[in-house]
């Protein structure tokens, strides 16, 4: 590993903690090293909040001499006024004459506009250690800005017989627990990594899920549902107030305090979910079901990850699960449960 190397891994560890909170700008880490001596460092904070840059500065003197120091950051700084005054700027002022930097910024308003304007001001700039590591850091951020859409993670659970529910008789209502209770832990920690968690109208009435973090400690995602037809009650408990809730529906419905309602074309379902997703800055959602809405993503083969839970237990017969034709990327073992990842390329 080269020296430029070695101080980008460490601000990728600086970044990595911060990825949710930062939303929905990128998690960036810092650090100025002068003579292999780090002299400053520091993260993004929570959305509105400092830049890395800025905070690997503060822990230097202002009238500290840094001609001769190195910046290194995960990301290009901004060129332009957001929340933040521009970081470029900032960079420029320190009298710093060489930065490395991880990869570029995909949002229009950034990309390379910063790197040049370093530049501009005779400031050596290298772009590119552990470029890959970094994309990969912020891949919310790359999906969202390249592709226009939210990051998409499919995650269902599954009997050893290929079912995620069973055959539902005389309105019965519940969840049918395939996984063991301690698998919450995992499933949870998932919820607080994402922006948004998203259900069908049938899995919000036949489960009645909170679909918020209680086994694991961090952020709620804002929950989407969808209904259509305007029919689902109104006493289920995602409309509870406990997270910030979403009813996609083709109705003129009205929002309340515990939620809001978005109408969009559900004859173009994915594309107008996408849409309305991006327009409201949301990175990354899960999708949790039910079947049919799992399948619809699967099937237009849009979406990132897919994260399949198979508990051991049979059901005979009952919903099918969706299937991926592609072999999963590795398989996890918790305890009696295995949980299979994939990415879609």
């Amino acid at each position: 590993m080269s020296v430029h190397e070695k101080y980008m891994a460490k601000c990728l560890e600086l970044a990595t903690p911060g990825i949710r909170a930062a939303m929905p700008n990128p998690s960036v880490g810092a650090m100025i090293v002068r003579n292999h001596e780090i002299i400053g460092k520091g993260h993004t904070k929570p959305f509105g909040g400092n830049h890395a840059e800025v905070e690997a500065f503060k822990e230097i003197p202002r009238s500290e001499n840094l001609s001769d120091a190195t910046l290194y950051v995960t990301l290009e700084p901004c060129a332009h006024y957001g929340n933040t005054p521009p970081c470029a700027e900032l960079i420029i002022q320190s009298g710093i004459k060489h930065v490395v930097i991880g990869s570029l910024d995909p949002n229009a308003r950034v990309n390379g506009s910063g790197l040049n304007r370093l530049k501009s001001c005779g400031i050596n700039v290298e772009v590119g250690p552990l470029k890959a590591e970094c994309e990969l850091l912020n891949k919310r951020f790359y999906t969202f800005h390249q592709k226009k859409r939210p990051y998409i993670v499919l995650k269902w659970a599954q009997t050893t017989d290929g079912f995620i529910d069973k055959i539902r008789k005389n309105n019965e209502r519940g969840t049918q627990w395939i996984t063991q209770p301690e698998t919450k832990k995992i499933t949870h920690r998932w919820r607080s990594e994402e922006a948004a968690i998203v259900i069908g109208t049938n899995t919000a009435i036949n489960d009645d899920p909170n679909l918020t973090v209680r086994a694991a400690s961090g952020t709620n995602p804002v929950r989407i549902v969808l209904d259509k037809d305007g029919k689902l009650p109104k006493n289920l408990s995602l409309f509870d107030g406990a997270s910030r809730t979403i009813i996609l529906s083709s109705k003129k419905l009205a929002s309340t305090k515990n939620y809001e309602v978005w109408n969009i074309n559900f004859d173009n379902f994915i594309s107008e979910f996408n849409n309305a997703l991006f327009a409201n800055g949301i990175l990354s959602v899960i999708v949790e079901g039910g079947g049919q809405l799992l399948n619809s993503f699967l099937l237009a083969g849009v979406w990132d990850e897919a994260r399949v839970l198979t508990g051991n237990k049979e059901f005979g017969a009952g919903l099918m699960a969706p299937k991926i034709s592609s072999p999963s990327t590795s398989i996890e073992k918790f305890n009696n449960d295995e949980i299979s990842y994939y990415f879609n390329d």
